[in-house]
């Protein structure tokens, strides 16, 4: 049974110091603590983000803040407008409706939303959403590790809603105008990881409105990593010793498993003609740093391929730190690079000469 506790935060606003280019996040936020939606997968079960002494509570105890859209418009008020995740619909919000007040302050204050959901409760605020579309931007990054129901979704996500009804869900929205992806993640490995679950999945995404797949693999850690293991030999466990070898004690798959699995995912997203990336929004930005936001989405991109194709660690942090060198200029790339030309671009944190002749290309094909 699922406890509910209501309960007054004094902050609830997360500011990143840097935008990523899995999400393009800058804030995130969650009027609830816990989710009982229960994905035994979760790295919220992890130490450093449960809140409890066991990882199991974590989807029985839900913590509510009662406050927290009066403290999201509070603080968004102090901060720069950007990209915002203001949380996803699990069950409690049938009862406490925080997601619509959690939009509703975004709207208000001319914030873009971006949700990462698997809930198609989601749809009794379609409205709201298209009004943050309408006034600025709105977008829907729907999450799975199966694209239909498997062994898999019954294990690992007893209390979630099944693939077939986000997919029904993702092409309403799709149809209603709503920027659709997906976020294919986390894909379990030996059990969702096989070319027709692979395949399966980019291929309904793109066929219900989907217009990108964000692939994203498996962190376990602590107790959280215990009970993944526990479940694992109980219900698959012919893949149990896999796993032993695969993670080998460490946070991540070791060797070269992900560069493997990502790269065929590339493939079969060029397949089926759509990106492995998401789109940067650029709607809401002032013309005056768009070039900016598209260059530094380059970078971003350019940095998961070299991550991805060749395991560069030193280009792909080059990459990324000149990236969001660039991302956080409050001046026009532009006009820096026809007045200086390309030694101009050096001045840029991060940004050395190797790269600012890649810079120098992209914006010769602007100009």
């Amino acid at each position: 049974m699922t406890e509910y506790v209501s309960y007054r935060p004094k902050r609830v606003l997360n500011a990143h110091k840097h935008t990523d280019g899995w999400f393009w996040l800058k804030y995130t936020c969650d009027p609830y603590i816990g989710c009982e939606q229960g994905c035994e997968y979760c790295y919220s079960r992890e130490a450093k983000y449960c809140p409890y002494d066991s990882p199991d509570l974590f989807s029985k105890r839900i913590k509510v803040k009662e406050n927290a859209a009066e403290l999201l418009e509070k603080e968004l008020k102090k901060k720069k407008i950007d990209l915002i995740d203001p949380g996803f619909y699990q069950p409690a919000d049938r009862k406490y409706r925080m997601m619509r007040k959690m939009l509703q302050v975004c709207l208000k204050l001319g914030f873009p939303v971006l949700i990462i959901e698997k809930s198609p409760l989601i749809l009794q605020d379609l409205d709201l959403l298209q009004e943050i579309n309408k006034k600025t931007w709105a977008g829907v990054m729907w999450s799975f590790s199966e694209y239909k129901s498997r062994k898999a979704t019954k294990v690992f996500e007893p209390h979630t809603p099944p693939p077939e009804a986000r997919l029904v869900a993702m092409k309403k929205l799709a149809q209603a105008g709503i920027q659709q992806g997906a976020a294919f993640m986390p894909i379990l490995p030996f059990i969702a990881d096989d070319e027709e679950n692979l395949e399966g999945t980019i291929k309904a995404v793109k066929e219900h409105g989907g217009k990108y797949i964000v692939a994203g693999g498996l962190t376990l850690s602590d107790a959280q990593k215990e009970k993944y293991f526990h479940l694992i030999k109980k219900e698959f466990p012919k893949e149990h010793k896999k796993y032993l070898g695969l993670y080998k004690g460490a946070y991540a798959p070791a060797g070269e498993y992900y560069g493997k699995l990502y790269n065929k995912i590339r493939e079969l997203c060029h397949k089926h003609r759509i990106p492995d990336r998401m789109p940067r929004p650029l709607k809401f930005w002032p013309e005056k740093v768009k070039t900016n936001k598209q260059i530094a989405e380059h970078l971003q991109n350019r940095a998961y391929e070299v991550q991805i194709t060749e395991g560069n660690s030193y280009r792909f942090w080059a990459h990324l730190k000149a990236g969001w060198g660039i991302d956080e200029m409050e001046e026009d790339i532009r006009a820096l690079y026809q007045s200086l030309g390309a030694k101009g671009l050096q001045k840029v944190p991060g940004v050395g000469k190797g790269i600012s002749a890649e810079i120098e290309i992209q914006l010769k094909k602007m100009l």
